[in-house]
């Protein structure tokens, strides 16, 4: 079953965002302040978070407006939707302001994406999705920031895991859309753009075909119908992989053989594909071949090499077998080191 709160989920980037807790400082409301207030049962004994300005504030006449702390509580579950008050944050939130501070907050978060203040955006929508995880404007929103983020880096030599987690988040929060709130168009519309990125061609084709049913956009829709209509090969050649994967060799080799030298040749899973269907059906050098030609495309590919080791064992070639088990070892050990290096 889809977990929707953003609080009970994975957080994937949450380590990018936690950085701007540091601006706070926690205090608590006096006991005469709760005493006059309808928050005492949430609050009591919870620390609020102040600005270092705030601080000041509570040592003038003045004081700190409550919606100051309010907008502050909601910095901080969207830095850290585990923080351990956040559940004491988000009633007290509700209690006093109801839905229209989640509205504020995403339009908020609307103006600061329009100005490339990603971050900042990004913390405001996770804090409405705290608020409600199911509000289809603070869904969409988040999933199209966290996909700027990430774009923003890509071809950057510090994209890396950055870009990995920032995808995977944008992706599942599209998917999650289209499952709260299947009517919304623009999800389906991005959510095919992000499986076209994954190389997963029919579900893209599918997500469009649910774009195109639902948007009255026409623009949009003369975009999508020309991306599907080039997606044709691409779900051939993914179905023909599919059989591969579920055991029907010959008839998923018949399909992939047509493209081995075609335009689409560069594709690295369509030769691995055809290296398993070869050695399934019993031809280990055309496997070989196939497997070899991954690596002249994807060098450090473990899964074909893994293949070309489990096929030398099986035709007898131990020098074979010996120099793809030392290049496993190597690129395993790339892997590790690259795995400690720190954060930027």
């Amino acid at each position: 079953m889809a977990e929707f709160d953003i609080r009970k989920r994975e957080d994937r980037i949450g380590r990018y965002l936690k950085k701007y807790l540091d601006g706070f400082l926690f205090a608590e409301f006096s006991q005469m302040f709760l005493d006059h207030s309808d928050i005492e049962k949430v609050m009591k004994g919870v620390p609020i978070p102040l600005k270092k300005h705030d601080a000041a504030g509570l040592e003038s006449e003045e004081g700190i407006h409550m919606l100051d702390i309010a907008e502050n509580m909601a910095v901080v579950i969207g830095c850290d939707p585990h923080f351990e008050h956040a559940s004491s944050y988000i009633e007290c939130i509700k209690m006093l302001y109801g839905a229209r501070f989640r509205a504020g907050l995403n339009m908020n978060a609307v103006r600061l994406a329009s100005e490339e203040r990603y971050d900042m955006a990004c913390i405001r929508f996770r804090a409405a999705l705290c608020l409600d995880e199911k509000d289809p404007d603070a869904m969409y929103g988040y999933a199209r920031v966290c996909r700027s983020m990430y774009l923003e880096k890509e071809g950057n030599e510090d994209e890396g895991e950055y870009t990995g987690r920032f995808k995977a988040e944008s992706i599942e929060m599209f998917e999650l859309l289209t499952l709260a709130h299947p009517d919304f168009d623009m999800g389906h519309y991005y959510l095919g753009y992000a499986y076209i990125n994954l190389g997963m061609y029919k579900k893209a084709e599918i997500a469009w075909t649910d774009f195109l049913h639902l948007s009255e956009n026409e623009e949009a829709k003369k975009e999508i119908r020309e991306r599907m209509a080039q997606l044709r090969d691409p779900v051939v050649i993914e179905d023909g992989c599919n059989m591969i994967s579920t055991g029907r060799y010959e008839e998923g080799l018949a399909v992939l053989e047509e493209y081995k030298d075609s335009g689409f040749s560069k594709w690295w899973p369509l030769h691995y594909y055809m290296g398993i269907g070869y050695s399934m059906t019993g031809h280990p050098e055309e496997a070989e071949t196939a497997f070899k030609r991954v690596l002249r495309l994807n060098a450090s590919h473990l899964d074909t090499m893994r293949e070309l080791v489990e096929l030398y064992k099986a035709t007898g070639n131990e020098e074979g077998r010996h120099k793809y088990e030392e290049k496993i070892k190597l690129v395993k050990q790339g892997m590790m080191e690259e795995a400690k290096e720190p954060l930027n």
